[in-house]
């Protein structure tokens, strides 16, 4: 009897465990799910004539739940064809930093980032001119 005891003991071990398993399992998946899925895109730029580069930006959620206290980094600038950039992100690097607090499931609220260079120590924004609405056109830049 001691056998069957044991054997018992042990079978009901196994379950709990392969049960718990599978309960964390599920709770993962469901996070996985529920979870706020962000995407951010840019199709382009508005180069206005004489004027600063504007990048238009559509920031989405396309998951389940609201994404809470929303942050980041975009850079936006103008670089030669095959130039490196620098993602390092160490203080004073270019880059718009954003706070846009919550986005709600199903939303895409439109934003427009200003194409910035560096100067020294400091940003500006990059203006247009012809001959870089050529570059930018023919892919040069």
């Amino acid at each position: 009897m001691n056998y069957s005891v044991q054997q018992s003991r042990t079978g009901m071990a196994q379950s709990i465990r392969q049960s718990g398993a599978a309960l964390n399992a599920s709770i993962d998946a469901s996070r996985t799910d529920q979870r706020a899925w962000v995407n951010v895109q840019s199709e382009g730029a508005i180069v206005n004539e004489d004027g600063p580069i504007d990048i238009p930006v559509i920031v989405s959620n396309r998951g389940k739940t609201p994404a809470l206290r929303l942050e980041g980094d975009i850079i936006a600038t103008v670089m030669l064809r095959g130039e490196g950039l620098d993602t390092s992100y160490k203080p004073g690097h270019l880059r718009n930093h954003t706070v846009g607090g919550t986005l709600l499931p199903g939303t895409e609220p439109p934003t427009d980032f200003r194409a910035m260079r560096m100067l020294g120590q400091d940003t500006a924004n990059i203006a247009s001119s012809p001959s870089l609405s050529i570059a930018l056109t023919t892919g040069t830049r």
